[in-house]
């Protein structure tokens, strides 16, 4: 008697599993980016991945960092005038226009000097983490409202809450930018083999601007709030004494 050939699956029946192979539908058969509801990567992919976040933060930074230092030129302006200006008046409205470019220099030298440490941490950072993007973005926040403190001490610079203003939140932005520093060398962001006397320069360089902010406010019953400002320009130097004689603690940078 000839053998009859088993009859195909009727539709909806199951299909016995034979082994091998992961059994259709299981977790195992699963690809691996859907496991666990969270996506798995290769080492060259979380390379990659690394990369570009750390790209788009530094874009980002920079965009802002150049409307922020734009925005500065927007309070330099002559008052209209029914009348063209005589050349004596020109002089005047031009000299009563210093106080107010006065702090515009001042301004873009301390945000161009933060954007220069920002250049400078970004080469030897070469990887991000959710805390590195969130005090980084903290700090952009500060940058953003620098042109705000600016043009209230061009037009109130003989207020000490003016002036306050303004010293707090350039100091809060160098001391943002310090402390993105560290975090980056305690959580293992930085570049392997970068030497330890730049990372303790790197992290001492950005407090030179709240120091002479700050400190200089011991001196406003003696120096008077033009006199305090006229401090300020000592920033450079104080930034170049405080690179020379830093020394940090190890735990600080362990």
């Amino acid at each position: 008697m000839t053998p009859q050939p088993d009859p195909p699956p009727s539709a909806g029946a199951a299909t016995e599993w034979t082994g091998g192979e992961p059994r259709p539908g299981s977790r195992e058969a699963e690809p691996q980016a859907v496991q666990g509801g969270a996506p798995r990567f290769t080492q060259a992919e979380a390379d990659e991945l690394r990369t570009f976040t750390l790209e788009r933060l530094v874009f980002f930074s920079d965009a802002i960092f150049a409307i922020a230092i734009t925005l500065l030129v927007i309070d330099l302006r002559l008052p209209d005038t029914a009348t063209e200006l005589s050349d004596a008046g020109l002089t005047k409205a031009l000299a009563e226009l210093g106080p107010r470019i006065s702090v515009y220099a001042l301004t873009f030298l301390v945000i161009g000097s933060y954007w220069l440490a920002h250049w400078r941490r970004y080469q030897f950072i070469v990887r991000s983490d959710q805390t590195l993007a969130v005090i980084n973005l903290i700090l952009l926040g500060f940058v953003a409202f620098m042109p705000f403190p600016a043009s209230l001490l061009g037009s109130y610079g003989d207020h000490p809450l003016a002036m306050g203003i303004y010293a707090l939140t350039l100091s809060a932005a160098g001391g943002l930018g310090t402390l993105t520093f560290v975090h980056a060398i305690r959580a293992g962001l930085i570049r392997p083999g970068t030497p330890p006397e730049y990372l303790r320069r790197g992290v001492v360089r950005g407090l030179s601007v709240p120091i002479v902010l700050l400190g200089s406010f011991a001196l406003l019953p003696l120096l008077g709030p033009r006199g305090v400002q006229m401090t300020w320009l000592l920033i450079p130097v104080a930034q170049a004494l405080i690179v020379r004689v830093s020394r940090l603690p190890r735990w600080l940078l362990a």
